[in-house]
């Protein structure tokens, strides 16, 4: 999504949700739709990167960034401050850092328990 960001910023503002802006609105949403989209990159290098270097404080890591995401799109939706399509966001982040967590219970049952019993 971070690199559709970059390269179709009108469409990126429609599929979450915003109405595209006439021409001069968009020399002032543009900078804030590069910023989140280079955000969005920023996020998938840090989840691959983690990943590959098999780094221990990952989990916790993307927990608290998703709790914090979704809380944050959770607020902005209640305030009206942005479109009805980031409840369906906060939701998506929360259930994503309850599955990260559930994860990181269940290795860390498994290590402690010698693996999975037939």
């Amino acid at each position: 999504m971070g690199i559709i960001g970059l390269a179709q910023p009108h469409a990126q503002l429609q599929r979450i949700g915003f109405d595209v802006p006439a021409d001069d609105a968009v020399l002032t949403v543009m900078p804030l739709m590069t910023i989140m989209s280079l955000a969005t990159i920023n996020t998938a290098l840090i989840y691959m990167f983690g990943s590959w270097i098999d780094w221990p404080g990952l989990p916790a890591l993307l927990v608290v960034t998703r709790l914090v995401m979704g809380s944050g799109l959770l607020l902005l939706a209640l305030l009206g401050r942005a479109p009805e399509a980031f409840f369906a966001a906060a939701v998506w982040e929360a259930v994503g850092a309850m599955l990260i967590a559930g994860a990181r219970v269940r290795d860390m049952r498994c290590a402690v328990g010698g693996g999975r019993r037939a």
